[in-house]
């Protein structure tokens, strides 16, 4: 373009001022569209690589916040004891739902086989295990067995939904599988869930234990880590009868109360029970005397029978043999009135 326009103006006669003013214009004109040409191409680069640096912090950011959250939801802030015999304890995270789940003796792998309590309610987690434990046999048919459930956390409000989401489930399930038993809460810190996994034991069934060693400091844990709660807390009482133990003691108080609950229930099922005997008892005796009775009415039955046949027989008999006495009467009545007519006959004659 540069050229043509030289080309033309060469052509022309003016100043020389004035034509070398009009180079210097028209040169002007087209750098400064060249250079327009060229800021309007890099700001089109820059504003791509802008989007693409933005589009990549995007990316990294959403990657990282869902890395992030699901670590998160997977973090339990707080922990569930639930030992009967079997002991298992549940991880709760932040939305107050199980995300992990640890058997902590061989009883409580058979309870947690083919349980799948992840990513549920404390409630539906504790009433499935419960469940379990009911249909492997680990609840007592005469109503003695004793369910705890310990929440170990710091934040007493937190503690209280746990333990009550965990009350509700067992009594759903005890109630749901035609049991009975008694069920009792309790709290401890998280720190000594620490001291428990070191033991092997729940924080739950530690914290009982502890009671127990309170009273009787001479008592380990290995004596007692494979019983039954019900053992445990029976022997917290049996020690706090025998001692001056303060009687206002809140968690002795519901252990107590636990005890005294699970043996009413033991009692009044064996009264069930001997009821129940004796009642089988009564029909079976009752039972034998109707067949005993139905026997003897028999053989009376079939005496009087008896009797009744024979008589008829003799009578026939007799009767036979009175006709046959009557008719030879009567022949000799006959042949003796013959005699007379004949002799009188006799008489006359004479």
């Amino acid at each position: 373009m540069y050229t043509t326009i030289k080309s033309a103006l060469n052509q022309i006669s003016p100043e020389d001022e004035l034509v070398i003013k009009t180079k210097n214009a028209i040169k002007f004109i087209i750098e400064k569209k060249n250079n327009d040409e060229l800021i309007v191409h890099k700001k089109r680069g820059v504003f791509e690589m802008k989007k693409l640096v933005f589009a990549s912090c995007a990316a990294f950011l959403i990657c990282g916040l869902s890395i992030g959250g699901f670590a998160y939801y997977k973090t339990p802030v707080a922990y569930l004891s639930l030992d009967i015999n079997p002991s298992v304890e549940l991880g709760i995270n932040a939305f107050d739902q199980v995300v992990s789940a640890t058997a902590y003796n061989a009883d409580g792998e058979t309870i947690l086989e083919g349980q799948d309590v992840l990513n549920t309610s404390v409630e539906n987690a504790v009433n499935e295990l419960v469940k379990s434990a009911s249909e492997n046999g680990f609840i007592s048919s005469d109503g003695s067995t004793i369910v705890s459930v310990t929440s170990e956390t710091d934040d007493a409000d937190l503690a209280t939904t746990i333990e009550e989401d965990a009350q509700q489930g067992a009594e759903n399930a005890i109630e749901s599988s035609g049991d009975t038993a008694v069920v009792y809460k309790d709290n401890v810190a998280i720190l000594r869930r620490d001291a428990a996994r070191e033991l092997g034991i729940t924080p739950g069934k530690l914290n009982l234990i502890q009671k127990l060693q309170a009273l009787d400091p001479a008592i380990t844990v290995d004596q007692y880590k494979d019983a039954k709660v019900k053992e445990i807390m029976k022997k917290i009482i049996e020690l706090r009868s025998s001692d001056s133990i303060d009687s206002a003691d809140s968690d002795l108080q519901d252990i107590e109360s636990a005890v005294e609950q699970s043996e009413k229930n033991r009692v009044e099922d064996e009264d069930n029970n001997s009821i129940s005997d004796d009642n089988e008892s009564l029909d079976e005796t009752a039972a034998t005397e109707s067949k005993s009775s139905d026997k003897d009415n028999g053989i009376k039955n079939s005496k009087k029978a008896e009797p009744s046949s024979t008589p008829t027989i003799n009578t026939d008999k007799s009767q036979k043999e009175d006709q046959y006495k009557q008719a030879n009467d009567d022949n000799k009545a006959k042949s003796n009135n013959s005699k007379a007519e004949s002799n009188n006959n006799g008489n006359d004659n004479r």
